[in-house]
């Protein structure tokens, strides 16, 4: 087939996403496919290459894409190479959060991951929130503030806090204050990135993470679970997830069968309440009363640290076959129209 992997973007998460970007495109040339690299710049702009390309012209382009063309540009070329799937590596705000996917949907394309509705709803963890109760999950007691509120309307949950800036990933815009004066820092620091922030209580407990993955036959697989063990800093913030050594990484988690089964039954509940597709990975705090649903990502990262392929891996899968049943599924849920003419 003929595959586009759409990586970098203009979100913080940019170098994250051309780590799995070129792994996917790689994994994918690997398995017989035609596959083009498009990298999108930190500018906004997007490197289409002519024409489909090796494994060494795939990183050739990661390190050192050359000068783009604005998006509409750009996805006229795509529709020149006749692409089948778009593979969207994309991490953070353009990326994940709905706005691809409405386009790639608007163009025609059949594409991996969620559409445009589930990648918005995950994107927003306070909208995500919401849903999870509406669907009778286990989450954490939690407020929205915006910049109209009294930031001591936070403390009346009891500290220790969590900070959430709603939209941002990979743990930007995300802090734990066990005092006053690091809460009201904290506050100062998120608050200007969105305008609004979450504040949750600190529920104390072991970090673990499950994905979910949408096999070739429709079906929704919960993967084995993780348990993430940080050692470089407190919780799974940004250096803990991508630096090698940054956490121990346990799969399949040390947890008992019953809370196993649980996290994996929980993880594909929170896909479907999200109206996701494809895949997702779903994060909770483990404690001795039971489990605690965190949040949603739409699109797992496929780096050589990354949570999602370590798991799927332990299912069984190797890394090309997890992306093989991801362009299938997409295949599937393909919208077989489009405003435009390909």
């Amino acid at each position: 087939m003929r595959i586009a992997v759409l990586m970098g973007g203009v979100s913080t998460e940019h170098p994250i996403s051309l780590k799995s970007g070129k792994n996917i495109a790689q994994a994918l040339i690997s398995r017989g496919h035609q596959v083009c690299a498009v990298v999108l710049r930190p500018d906004g702009k997007w490197t289409v290459p002519p024409a489909f390309m090796d494994s060494s012209q795939v990183a050739q382009i990661v390190a050192k894409p050359p000068a783009g063309e604005f998006p509409e540009r750009s996805l006229c070329a795509l529709r020149d190479l006749d692409i089948d799937v778009v593979f969207p590596a994309l991490h953070g705000p353009n990326g994940e959060d709905g706005t691809m996917q409405g386009l790639l949907h608007i163009m025609g394309f059949a594409f991996v991951g969620s559409g445009h509705l589930g990648a918005a709803l995950s994107s927003d963890k306070l909208v995500s929130k919401a849903l999870y109760r509406e669907a009778g999950l286990p989450i954490a007691p939690h407020l929205m503030l915006t910049v109209a509120d009294s930031p001591e309307t936070g403390l009346q949950l009891g500290l220790p806090l969590v900070l959430k800036a709603p939209s941002q990933g990979s743990s930007f815009g995300l802090a734990i204050a066990k005092t006053e004066e690091e809460y009201f820092a904290e506050f100062q620091r998120i608050m200007p990135l969105e305008g609004r922030l979450m504040v949750e209580k600190f529920i104390k407990g072991r970090e673990i993470t499950c994905g979910v993955l949408e096999l070739s036959d429709g079906s929704l697989l919960g993967l084995p679970p993780t348990e993430i063990v940080p050692k470089v800093s407190e919780y799974f913030d940004f250096a803990a997830k991508y630096n090698v050594g940054g956490s121990d990484e346990i799969t399949p988690a040390p947890i008992t069968p019953e809370n196993t089964a649980l996290v994996q039954d929980l993880a594909v509940k929170a896909h479907r309440a999200l109206n996701m597709r494809g895949l997702s990975r779903t994060d909770f705090i483990l404690t001795p009363g039971g489990v605690i649903l965190l949040e949603t990502n739409a699109l797992p990262g496929f780096t050589e640290t990354s949570l999602f392929p370590q798991a799927a891996q332990a299912a069984g899968y190797s890394f090309g076959e997890i992306v093989e049943h991801l362009i299938i599924a997409a295949l599937a849920a393909a919208p077989g129209h489009s405003v435009f003419q390909r």
